[in-house]
């Protein structure tokens, strides 16, 4: 019952969410970004990269969603991942792969990347997505020096 409370509280959405989706398709969205978060912080911790994103991409995609909604899922992803930062810690590995796994379900052809640079004192690392070779969600800035040292699919 607190989870369907938390869920009607957070469908408060922004305007830029707001489409022709009903208040049950978003709540029903918005549930399976959350649990798919939950999942996600779990397997991290047991599995490695590899596996849960061979897990994360559907074996058939859902092609009835609009390529107009794309940023509508980042928006859903961004705006769930940030009132779910009080349970689950919100990192960039975490929100490229739940949004690598909506993404792809809605038969968009991205690709995740995890990439690392020297900083002064130590060693720091970033993941984030492409879209047709470009980076998505994400800014070219944010990106900037870091090297892919790992890209899937390949």
């Amino acid at each position: 019952m607190c989870i369907l409370i938390y869920l009607y509280q957070i469908l408060d959405l922004p305007r830029f969410l707001l489409s022709d989706m009903s208040k049950t398709q978003k709540m029903k969205l918005v549930a399976e970004i959350f649990l798919w978060n939950l999942l996600v912080n779990l397997l991290l911790r047991f599995s490695n990269v590899t596996s849960l994103l061979t897990l994360s991409t559907p074996k058939k995609a859902k092609n009835n969603f609009p390529k107009s909604e794309i940023t509508r899922i980042v928006g859903y992803v961004d705006f769930v991942l940030n009132r779910s930062d009080f349970i689950l810690k919100k990192t960039c590995l975490k929100r490229s792969l739940v949004l690598y796994h909506f993404l792809r379900r809605y038969d968009c052809d991205v690709g995740i990347h995890i990439g690392v640079r020297k900083g002064q004192a130590k060693i720091a690392g970033h993941s984030w997505l492409t879209l047709h070779g470009q980076v998505f969600a994400d800014s070219e800035e944010q990106v900037g020096d870091f090297k892919p040292i790992y890209n899937y699919p390949n």
